[in-house]
């Protein structure tokens, strides 16, 4: 245990460790902005405002190196004891590989960091979040990796197929959305729902896996789930245009009611929710 002064005197260490730019702009390794990003998020999620400011600086400094930047996320979440820590990170790694840099000609990060590094992420982002046990850690993970895919396929459209640069995308999240785990399974369909809203046009000849995996999800035993396959219902019937494949859908229409229905029963606000999926439907559809 230290002492009073002992303690002030490592926190001093840290702050003027973080109010240096230098020392941060110095460092070429991974392992080294590993470090300095693990104390970087300590110090933002903590209560000192003097060091969170620091640290908030200190991040900037950081993202000048993209590559050790995003190595440095994905190590965070892989690695960190803090939940706390690794949702920071997923949210981080969602924000800055997925928007627009206005300062450097409206580049993504995406654009900035090496094939290596991109393939880093798209080799091991979706096991990071089946291997992550909270469920709110896993739901940013999750939102991370559904912005990632769209920012790729977006990225990649413009020079041929993007489903070629990662071939497995929408299959493994597919899958995971019929997963026995019903943790994993509602990762997979809190995916899917953003990629049938912005990617749809790659379902078209999937539109029988995603009506079984809506069905099946329907009756899943978490409510948080049936609220997820109403979402990805609504979703696919706004987007799609084949109306003989709306015309299917149409089948589900009783099931997706009486689904509503049990939700709101059980939980008002979750019921409230997956109800404002289904009447932003109907008013698309008026």
């Amino acid at each position: 245990k230290h002492d009073g002064g002992e303690k002030k005197k490592t926190e001093g260490s840290r702050e003027n460790q973080t109010s240096n730019p230098a020392h941060t702009h110095l460092m070429a390794t991974p392992e080294e902005i590993f470090k300095r990003l693990a104390e970087i998020a300590e110090g933002i999620l903590g209560n000192d405002n003097d060091i969170r400011k620091q640290c908030e600086a200190a991040l900037i400094e950081v993202k000048t190196q993209p590559d050790a930047y995003v190595q440095g996320l994905m190590n965070l979440i892989d690695t960190h004891a803090d939940g706390a820590v690794r949702s920071f990170a997923a949210v981080m790694l969602r924000k800055d590989l997925t928007k627009l840099i206005t300062e450097r000609n409206q580049a993504q990060m995406w654009n900035l960091i090496t094939p290596e590094t991109a393939a880093l992420v798209k080799n091991n982002i979706i096991g990071l979040g089946q291997k992550e046990t909270i469920s709110t850690v896993r739901n940013k993970i999750a939102d991370a990796i559904s912005e990632i895919v769209v920012t790729v396929f977006d990225v990649e459209d413009q020079g041929g197929d993007p489903r070629q640069e990662w071939p497995s995308v929408l299959t493994d999240i597919m899958t995971l959305s019929v997963s026995e785990d019903v943790g994993l399974a509602g990762m997979g369909l809190r995916v899917l729902e953003q990629l049938v809203m912005y990617l749809n046009e790659y379902f078209k000849d999937s539109m029988e896996t995603l009506y079984n995996i809506i069905n099946s999800n329907l009756d899943s035993s978490s409510w948080d789930n049936r609220k997820l396959a109403i979402g990805n219902y609504s979703n696919l019937v706004d987007m799609t245009e084949n109306l003989d494949v709306r015309e299917g859908l149409k089948g589900l229409i009783p099931k997706v009611l009486t689904t509503c229905y049990a939700i709101i029963v059980e939980d008002e606000i979750l019921g409230a929710s997956a109800l404002e999926s289904l009447v932003e439907l109907a008013e698309d559809d008026c």
